[in-house]
């Protein structure tokens, strides 16, 4: 397995919370190792759900929708082999909604999703129904908060399923928000900041770059939000973001095991059905789409830590929308990670870089790229002026081979082979999907177009984001190290091309 950087999860550890027995902690979102957040990541940061939401692994259109009056859409994928269900529902949540007044409360909320409700009446009742389901927090229980989805899901026995379906209704449909278990969250909540703020690698990614990439609508893409917002934050404001996302034409609800057919959509439709619908949070405040980064912006960072990371990113294509181009830069990160690479060859094996990588986090309103390298203090500056030289030749069409272009397409296939056995990851991939693009048509179409794209097709996608374009340059090095000098290394820019220190 391919070790990974400390690029891709920094960001994810940022997008994501996961629930422990009686909080909510920060967690990565999925194993996204070869499909559109590859890049080279440190082993404490890799994720914990072990799920891979490769858009491959729902080839097989094995799924059946129904839609109710209230606009619910309900997804349901049978897989009978094992009588364990997984259930979840999926919000059109998350930082994309996100502006600076409420810059965070979508992960907030959902930590306080599984607290008491009208039917509840408080979090120890649940934790107690939960237990009785046989749901073990953690492994069959968890939630996650990205940037383009809110989701919340439980694994148990398919004899339950009844009652579990019941009890995520509950949930969903009338959360109490008491004041005491806003308090204690809160504190959770805060204290992902401090270890966040702790962590000079997770602020240089998530907040420096990306500030820098996005910075018109940079809330849109900062899931770990605002402290002052979160300090600041009322059952009200909680109930206002309830009323305005939680309905359910905001959302989706995926069924993936063993099930009866017979009970489960009267089951549906007993719990779910009375759910109120909404007016369309997005018509009236439609998302922006974020503006292109206008000229090359560069600067270093001195902090506390043993080795220098530096990064060249870019605004990739749009999920949903620049589907083959997606997929693209999904080939290129497995492309960018093989061993025989020119990227490993000449930047790791040849010793200036511990590590280097290229991360694609595949999102509709704009994907972010991420060229990546890990480097000793005395190498950092050489290591960089060859990770540029890379990147320029990727985007001239250089380094780019039939053989590790096949290799990566089948790399893919094999591996949406494995994922599909599993029921929870299945259900979290056709989920995450579903919040970002509104339909499954870019998983369930994801490997016959994979298979489409060509060779110059391939290079064509390269071209169109890499050549000439405009880019955030960074690096976060030791204490007293000297800054990363982005001019030596783009020598064949014009000097008004760079701005160095913005």
């Amino acid at each position: 397995m391919k070790k990974i950087s400390s690029l891709g999860i920094c960001l994810l550890l940022c997008a994501c919370a996961a629930k422990e027995k009686s909080q909510l902690i920060t967690e990565p979102e999925a194993n996204l190792e070869g499909q559109g957040l590859v890049g080279k990541l440190p082993n404490e940061m890799q994720e914990t759900e072990s799920m891979n939401t490769n858009p491959s692994s729902f080839e097989n259109h094995n799924y059946n929708l129904k839609t109710l009056s209230n606009g619910l859409q309900v997804y349901t994928v049978e897989k009978p082999d094992i009588p364990m269900v997984t259930i979840l529902i999926a919000v059109k949540n998350g930082a994309f909604v996100e502006t600076p007044d409420i810059d965070g409360l979508a992960h907030l909320y959902e930590h306080m999703f599984f607290k008491a409700n009208e039917q509840v009446p408080s979090q120890a009742e649940f934790i107690k129904i939960l237990d009785e389901m046989g749901v073990e927090l953690g492994p069959n229980m968890n939630a996650y908060t990205s940037t383009e989805s809110v989701r919340y899901f439980y694994t148990l026995q398919s004899r339950y399923l009844d009652r579990g379906i019941e009890f995520l209704a509950d949930a969903v449909k009338a959360p109490k928000f008491l004041q005491d278990e806003l308090e204690n969250e809160r504190k959770v909540v805060i204290g992902e900041f401090d270890r966040y703020e702790a962590s000079p690698t997770q602020v240089f990614y998530q907040k420096d770059v990306m500030e820098k990439m996005f910075s018109t609508y940079f809330t849109r893409k900062n899931t770990i939000g605002s402290r002052e917002v979160i300090l600041a934050a009322t059952p009200e404001q909680m109930h206002s973001i309830q009323h305005r996302f939680y309905i359910p034409n905001n959302a989706a609800l995926f069924i993936v095991g063993a099930y009866d057919e017979a009970t489960l959509w009267p089951s549906i439709e007993r719990n779910f059905g009375t759910w109120e619908a909404g007016q369309d949070p997005f018509v009236q405040n439609p998302i922006p789409e974020h503006p292109a980064i206008n000229e090359t912006q560069t600067f270093t960072k001195n902090a506390e830590v043993q080795n220098a990371n530096v990064v060249q990113a870019y605004q990739g294509p749009k999920q949903g929308i620049d589907n083959k181009e997606s997929i693209s830069f999904d080939l290129l990160s497995i492309m960018l990670g093989l061993e025989d690479s020119a990227f490993q060859k000449e930047l790791v094996h040849s010793g200036l870089a511990s590590n280097a990588g290229f991360f694609s986090w595949s999102q509709r309103y704009t994907s972010p790229l991420f060229f990546n390298l890990e480097a000793s203090s005395d190498k950092a500056q050489v290591a960089y002026a060859k990770m540029k030289e890379l990147i320029e030749r990727l985007a001239n069409g250089q380094d780019i081979n039939e053989k590790d272009f096949e290799t990566a397409k089948i790399s893919t296939e094999v591996r949406s082979a494995y994922d599909r056995e599993s029921g929870q990851h299945y259900a979290l991939g056709l989920a995450d999907v579903w919040s970002s693009t509104g339909a499954l048509d870019y998983y369930t179409n994801y490997v016959s177009l994979m298979k489409s794209i060509t060779l110059d097709e391939f290079k064509n996608s390269l071209r169109k984001y890499l050549k000439d374009q405009a880019y955030v340059g960074g690096a976060l090095v030791p204490e007293g190290q000297a800054p990363i000098d982005f001019l030596l290394a783009q020598k064949n820019l014009a000097p008004n091309q760079i701005e160095e220190g913005k």
